[in-house]
């Protein structure tokens, strides 16, 4: 794991700076320079101590707040710690107060969507996100609704039947799913709890979830997470 380094830099810029490792470090430095003012730059360090830095957004007020916080601070609590100071607002020592109230996931927030669904079971409103083409292109694929010639006086070649064949080639999936659930079954809710699970919009329902501040996805050194509970805080 790379050392903590930070960097003051002058800003008076006919200054020299310097690089230090700790608040006694930077103490010690600071009392040798002749500049009074500085920028606290991030040089290297772990992603905890990076993404406290940039919470705190550190300067030489709260330096030693800063390294006593990177001592402190769990790196389970970094993607909580980054939307309370970054999207919430608030500030670090308040945030740092508050971080074991926000509930994550790590994950996308369809990730999350498959366990919300299997945790706390199909929303009331399923049928609205019932993907009706899916649906609709594995039935096609299966064949099992298309026009049985048998059912027509003359068979293959009734013209009802060949009108009525035509036709079912002629809808699409979206068209043909919505004519199967409503007008044969009757609705979703007549499917069974395990057909209206295996074509349920998992990405509309996290979406709208992310859209109505129900869930907030965000990124962390390249990892996905999702804030679960941002309306309840």
């Amino acid at each position: 794991m790379a050392a903590l380094t930070l960097h003051a830099q002058p800003y008076d810029t006919s200054g020299i700076g310097f690089y230090f490792k700790s608040a006694e470090d930077y103490d010690k430095k600071e009392a040798k320079n002749r500049n009074e003012e500085f920028e606290i730059e991030f040089i290297d360090g772990s992603d905890l101590e990076f993404a406290v830095y940039k919470a705190m957004e550190v300067n030489q007020g709260n330096l030693h707040e800063f390294f006593d916080a990177v001592d402190s601070v769990d790196e389970d609590d970094l993607p909580a710690l980054q939307w309370l100071t970054d999207d919430y607002g608030m500030d670090f020592a308040e945030a740092l107060e508050r971080v074991e109230e926000v509930s994550v996931f790590e994950g996308t927030a369809k990730d999350y969507a498959y366990e919300w669904v299997e945790d706390v079971g199909l929303p009331g409103n399923s049928d609205y996100y019932f993907d009706y083409e899916a649906f609709g292109r594995d039935v096609y694929i299966e064949g099992t609704m298309r026009p049985d010639p048998d059912n027509f006086d003359e068979g293959e070649d009734d013209p009802d039947f060949i009108e009525a064949d035509e036709d079912y080639d002629r809808m699409s999936h979206q068209e043909l799913g919505e004519y199967v659930v409503d007008d044969v079954y009757g609705g979703v809710e007549e499917l069974g709890k395990q057909t209206i699970s295996n074509y349920f919009d998992y990405d509309a329902f996290a979406r709208d979830a992310t859209l109505n501040g129900d869930w907030v996805e965000i990124s962390l050194n390249g990892q996905r997470y999702v804030i679960t509970n941002a309306l309840g805080l």
